[in-house]
């Protein structure tokens, strides 16, 4: 065959030429629509999440690991930017703040976790003695008592506020029900 004068066959060279108007149009698109992604990912808002809850709280000395925060735009991953302030001492009933926060673009994204620090665990009641006493009719009865304890305060058994009852009632094998 006949041959172009930069040496390509000529059936080829009318191919290329007809195909160059289609290869540029998809390059033209494939271009404008990596522009156009682009845009989209930047003008959407970086969101700035704090992991778990927002507000919750510990008990005194008791464990806490705040669980930290994430920051995303669509599929790019900025929570290594992420800047936390803030700490909590849960051996001092309180309230703290964390405050993560991540600027971009000239804009600061905030988000705050709130941590209560108080004592959760109510004070221990033990009962003195059996739970279940036997008195004869009439006769004295002496309380063997109790002790009470809080982790946090120690012996509180003197906070203890004693409700005596009367005999109101007795069942069918004739023990006597309190405070009924």
């Amino acid at each position: 065959g006949r041959r172009s004068p930069g040496g390509i066959p000529v059936y080829m060279e009318i191919s290329m030429k007809r195909m160059l108007p289609d290869l540029l149009s998809v390059g033209a698109v494939c271009v404008i629509s990596a522009a156009l992604a682009l845009i989209i990912i930047f003008a959407s808002p970086l969101q700035l999440t704090s992991l778990g809850d927002a507000e919750l709280t510990v008990g005194i000395n008791e464990d806490y690991t705040d669980a930290g925060a994430v920051a995303k735009r669509i599929i790019f991953d900025y929570s290594d930017d992420v800047v936390t302030e803030g700490t909590v001492n849960t051996a001092v009933p309180g309230v703290y703040e964390i405050t993560y926060s991540l600027s971009s673009h000239g804009k600061t994204r905030t988000a705050v976790r709130t941590v209560t620090v108080k004592d959760v665990t109510p004070p221990q009641l033990t009962l003195l003695g059996d739970s279940l006493i036997e008195v004869d009719y009439l006769s004295d009865f002496e309380d063997p008592g109790y002790e009470a304890t809080d982790d946090r305060d120690g012996d509180v058994s003197d906070s203890v506020a004693r409700v005596l009852s009367d005999v109101s009632d007795t069942n069918e094998s004739g023990e006597a029900v309190i405070g009924k």
